[in-house]
Formats: structure tokens, sequence, C-alpha cells
């Protein structure tokens, strides 16, 4: 099923932590951002990847997501690096 692999694509490319907006998840996967918008809530359901969670904040009315270990503390990570 095409949106597994995009699953595991998105995941791979998010999982290191770092701060990133749909356009540039988007670029680098190859992927559009409605599909990468999908994959992002995909990633947020538990079943998926259960020892990570997929975090969003919003700065300067832009959108960010990363993912990061459920065990990595909040605190010892920077907000938009």
């Amino acid at each position: 099923m095409p949106s597994e692999k995009q699953l595991e694509v998105v995941f791979d490319f998010m999982r290191n932590g770092e701060w990133r907006t749909l356009s540039a998840i988007a670029l680098a996967v190859g992927y559009p951002e409605t599909s990468i918008s999908a994959r992002l809530r995909d990633i947020r359901k538990r079943e998926n990847h259960p020892r990570y969670t997929m975090e969003s904040a919003r700065t300067d009315g832009t959108w960010k997501y990363r993912v990061i270990l459920e065990s990595t503390k909040q605190e010892d990570l920077p907000l938009f690096g």
C-alpha cells in the first residue's frame, strides 16, 4: 500500500528529532504536503511507532513538526534548534 511506504519514508526522515515544516519535509522526501500531513498524523498514532512521539508547534505563523523517542525529556531538546 502506498501510504505504508510513505509512512516509513517520512518516519525515517523525521525520527532524528529536528523541527521541520511541511514544505521542507515534502521537498526532502518527494511527497506532496497533504500526504506528509496525513503521514504525520499516522505517526502520532501509538500503534504505528509506539516508542516515538510526534510533536507540532507554531512559531511566526508556521507549523513545525518533529518525531522523537518517547523517553526523551522534552526539556532536553531545543525548541526550533
